[in-house]
Formats: structure tokens, sequence, C-alpha cells
């Protein structure tokens, strides 16, 4: 098995000069879009509690078991009676009703109101049977257990119908559609106690590198903080993924090792819908990564014209996506963002457009990027609609993204922007009032 596992290095090396990767596997951003679209569909769907499935996405109609609220309510504070008793009010009578009993919420009346008789009944509660319209009490002269009626009554008024709100039967909500918590309740309320959705895709994420060292460990000279790791399952949690263990405590941090690596591929792919693993993209001694996912499977697309994350690949292992992003944290982001995000998504049945709050803003100073490469520039806010350049922007300059209010994509056809030009602005939080 280990005889079809040639590294990077082995391979840069027969390449022409100046070349990357090979030409079928590089690609521009519209074409790893398509080949990501057309290899890949959401989850299969599962049956869970109303109750867990707030930010799920729907995957079935939600129909309605029961009416709501299921029985005449009274909309108002007020007295139950039958019009019949009040019709007489519009040829200006005056009408006197005994007061027989009571209706509060949880509590209603059990009797029957027979001809001159009424309830008192509070906001909510169930109307009693033979009751067909409510009067306030402010529209009553109430003397003891007696109410006088002074004043035209209207038919049915402030009675609640059975089914007023939700009637049995009703689609409550339809996919495509996130669940929010106001469609959680109106499921429960209409007696739905299991509801139909796209199952949560399972990620997991692997770091390589000799450097890295957990996020608890003290890292010596020469090692580093494994940031990617931390960064993703963040990411992967706010697009709707679940991030899964790896393995033992440190399992998730691999060595420079190409069967280290594969292994560790081969048993995340086991459990996994989806796995991301950052760092080895390139074509270095170290970096194995692509040939473990070819050993292993298929490389759809390997390098793509954006800055950073350019080495960035993206293939299948059987019917596992598996996106391979740099391990400078700044292109791993970008590439995540670009990439990783949309499979993610697609495999919970999301939408794959931007997460970010847009919104055009001047630049106050020109911006150089080269042609042929989507840039990812980093920016602050600086004066009213004014935006400028974070520095230093290198992939490896984490910090960046901390200082900066947003991001500007730079497209591929042009080769920057003037002072003074007007951009459109992702921000990593709310814009600016």
């Amino acid at each position: 098995m280990t005889a079809n596992l040639r590294t990077d290095a082995d391979q840069h090396r027969n390449r022409p000069p100046g070349s990357s990767t090979s030409p079928s596997l590089a690609c521009t951003v519209a074409e790893a879009f398509s080949r990501i679209d057309g290899r890949l569909s959401c989850l299969p769907q599962e049956r869970i509690s109303p109750l867990a499935a707030a930010g799920r996405r729907l995957a079935q109609p939600a129909i309605a078991i029961a009416s709501v609220p299921g029985f005449r309510r009274a909309a108002m504070d007020g007295f139950a009676i039958r019009f019949e008793d009040a019709r007489a009010l519009a040829d200006g009578d005056e009408v006197s009703l005994t007061i027989v009993g009571e209706s509060l919420p949880g509590k209603p009346f059990t009797g029957t109101i027979g001809p001159g008789e009424c309830t008192a009944i509070a906001t909510g509660a169930v109307v009693p049977n033979t009751a067909d319209t409510l009067v306030r009490w402010e529209s009553v002269d109430q003397q003891g257990e007696t109410i006088l009626l002074r004043r035209p009554v209207e038919s049915h008024k402030d009675v609640a119908l059975a089914d007023e709100d939700i009637p049995a039967g009703r689609i409550i909500v339809s996919p495509p559609r996130t669940l929010r918590p106001q469609d959680i309740a109106a499921c429960c309320s209409a007696g739905l106690r299991e509801i139909d959705v796209t199952r949560v895709p399972r990620v997991g994420i692997l770091a390589t590198g000799d450097e890295l060292v957990p996020p608890d460990a003290t890292p010596g000279i020469g090692r580093i903080i494994d940031t990617n790791s931390l960064l993703l399952k963040c990411l992967v949690e706010r697009d709707g993924g679940q991030v899964i263990a790896a393995g033992g405590a440190e399992a998730g941090i691999l060595p420079d090792n190409l069967e280290a690596i594969r292994s560790g591929v081969e048993a995340l792919v086991e459990r996994a819908d989806c796995v991301l693993i950052s760092g080895g993209t390139s074509y270095g001694r170290g970096d194995h990564t692509a040939a473990v996912l070819n050993a292993l499977g298929t490389i759809v697309f390997r390098g793509v014209g954006i800055r950073p994350a350019a080495p960035v690949a993206f293939g299948m292992i059987r019917h596992v996506p598996v996106i391979l992003l740099p391990g400078n944290p700044v292109a791993c982001l970008f590439g995540y963002d670009l990439f990783a995000r949309r499979v993610i998504r697609i495999l919970g049945s999301r939408d794959t457009d931007w997460p970010y709050p847009r919104r055009t803003m001047r630049l106050c100073q020109p911006i150089r990027s080269p042609r042929g490469k989507l840039e990812y520039l980093r920016v602050r806010c600086s004066g009213d609609d004014a935006v400028e350049p974070v520095w230093p922007r290198g992939a490896s300059i984490l910090s960046s993204t901390v200082a900066a209010d947003g991001f500007v994509l730079v497209p591929e056809e042009i080769d920057g922007y003037e002072a003074g030009q007007a951009v459109e602005v992702h921000f990593y939080d709310s814009p600016p009032l």
C-alpha cells in the first residue's frame, strides 16, 4: 500500500519549472464552486423532538396535528353571555343577567349558561359552551351577582375560535427553512412531538505539522500552538456542523509523516461526513496531505487562483468530502470560508451565501492586487463610511484578522482599487452605524 504514496516533493521534482500543480486540477474560484456543487447533496433527514430542533434545517413540512388554541377562548376580560339575551338592546331596552360562575385560564366554567345568565371570564379562558358573545367589564354595570347591559352588543364579539391561530392540518412551516424559536413554539402548540430535519454534518478536523502542540501546552522553541483547529471548530459550528473528536487528546494533531497522516485520515473518514485537514498542502518535503488524499480517494481540484490559500484542495474519499487547507492561519480562514463552508452548508441543506453582513464603503488608500487571483484583503473602519487596509497582511499574521473590522474581496479581473473608490466590505460583526 505504501508504494502508492509518493510525496508531493517527489512529484514536484518532475514538474516543469513554474508549474504549481496539474493543469486539470488547478482552477478558478468559480470552477471550484462548480466542482464542489456537482459532487455533493444534503445529508439524509432524521426525526427529532421539536424541543431539540431550534437552528436545525427543516426537511419536510411541519403539519399541525391539533388546532390552536383548540377551544373557544376569551379575547378580553368581561362576561360571557348568550347573544340572544342581548338582542333586545337594539331597541334601547335594558337587560339584566345573573352571574352564575366564573371561567379562568386553566379553570373553565363547567356548567351551563341558561337564559338570563352569564359568567365572569378572564382573557384566555374557555368560553362556556352555550355562550357565544363577550361583553367587557367596562361596558356593564355590576350590582352584586347581576350585570346590567344598556348598550347594543355585537354578536360573537371577543370570542376567539378554536382554530383561530392554527387549524389542524395546516402547514406550519415548510423547507427550506432554518427553524426559529417561534417556529418551535408553534409546532409544539399544534401537537407535533417529532419533526423532520436534515442531519447535522459530522466534521472531523486534523492539523498536520511537527511544530504543533495542543492549546493547553506551553510551546518550546520552534513549536507553536495549533490555532487552526480552534479556528475551524468555531467556523464549523457557525455553519451548522458538529465537530467530532479525532480520537485521543492529541489525535487531531498529526506529525509530518505520510503514514501517520494516512492512518489518521482513514480512521476519521469512517466516522465523519466531512474532513478538514490543515497544513501540508504545498510541495515541500514534509507536505503529504495531497498524496494521502490521492491514494485514498480522488483529488477534484488542487490550486485555486486566490490569495492567500492558493494551495487549497478538495477531493472525495468514497462519499466523504475532504478539504485540504493551508497551515498559515489567515489562509486557513479564507480557504475555509470560500470552500469548506460551502461543503458543510450543502451537506446541512443550508444556503451557501457569505455569512457576513455587507456594506458599501469608501477606500482611504489605494489597493494593488495581482490579476488572476481573488484577494482577501483585511480592512478596518477609518472615519465615516471609509475603510483602510490592515498591515501587515501576510498569510501567517493572524492578528491582522483580529485588528480588522472585515474584509474586501478584490476580483481576479482587476489589479486593485484606487483611493476613494467604493468597495463592498464584508464585516466580521455588524457594520458601523
